[in-house]
């Protein structure tokens, strides 16, 4: 059987279409009509042309397969018995994917803010959604796990005990990215990724940024990123409040 005959997806993503469409959405994390718009998007920088030698791998075989991926970080080992394709094929295609979508897809859905008014608009998103006012995004690091080469010794291998590189990503109220930054060693603390990102600039130095304005009782408050404890408590970045142990009175 030609690959081409089994559908627009592998053999158990065309099942899971027909049999069960919740499932299908659990397995790619996406509904087919989303994913038809996807593969639309990218159809033309992933088309490869058929050789006598073999037939190309289709667009729709393609994005389903990086989906699985992106979606569960499943091994390529185990994604070449999902997928019938062969693990160094895989290896050259979820790269190309992911490069195609955010080639297409970056510059329309990853936005930084550029000017006063759309930091406004974000914070607003906040104060309705959330109920926190003044904030201009939620920021946090990610662990990326990955295979490092020996000659990379210690580098890569972070406090949680494996190598990796690392996220550090800015979000809306609504979860959606303005900011990534890849590729700093696992070895970084969270904190030192961003003190080395050009989103530290910004925050610092950049006049686009809202300035202090007055909220609540009068009370005159500047505009903040939200993080985590790894990240430091400045002006422009809000933390939580460390935890304390309160010794409670022995009772008599």
């Amino acid at each position: 059987m030609r690959r081409e005959d089994c559908g627009c997806y592998t053999l158990l993503t065309k099942e899971l279409l027909v049999e069960d469409k919740n499932a299908f959405k659990q397995y790619l994390r996406m509904d087919d009509h989303c994913l038809q718009e996807l593969i639309n998007y990218v159809k033309v920088d992933l088309t490869k042309k058929d050789t006598v030698m073999r037939n190309s791998i289709s667009v729709p075989e393609k994005v389903a397969l990086v989906l699985r991926f992106l979606a569960s970080g499943e091994s390529f080992r185990s994604l070449e018995y999902q997928s019938r394709l062969s693990e160094s094929i895989i290896f050259i295609t979820v790269p190309e994917v992911c490069e195609a979508i955010y080639k297409k897809l970056g510059p329309e859905y990853l936005k930084f803010p550029s000017c006063n008014e759309e930091w406004i608009n974000i914070a607003k998103g906040f104060e309705f959604r959330w109920q926190f006012p003044h904030s201009l995004g939620a920021i946090d690091g990610k662990h990326v796990a990955f295979r490092a080469s020996r000659g990379h010794g210690a580098i890569y291998y972070n406090y949680k005990g494996f190598n990796s590189i690392i996220l550090l990503a800015m979000c809306k109220a609504d979860y959606t990215f303005t900011y990534i930054n890849f590729g700093l060693n696992g070895g970084c603390h969270d904190a030192g990724d961003l003190s080395q990102s050009d989103l530290n600039q910004i925050l610092y130095n950049d006049d686009s940024l809202s300035k202090d304005e007055v909220i609540g009782n009068e009370l005159n408050l500047p505009y903040v990123v939200i993080g985590d404890d790894a990240f430091p408590l400045t002006k422009q970045i809000l933390k939580p409040f460390p935890y304390l142990v309160l010794a409670m009175p022995d009772r008599q």
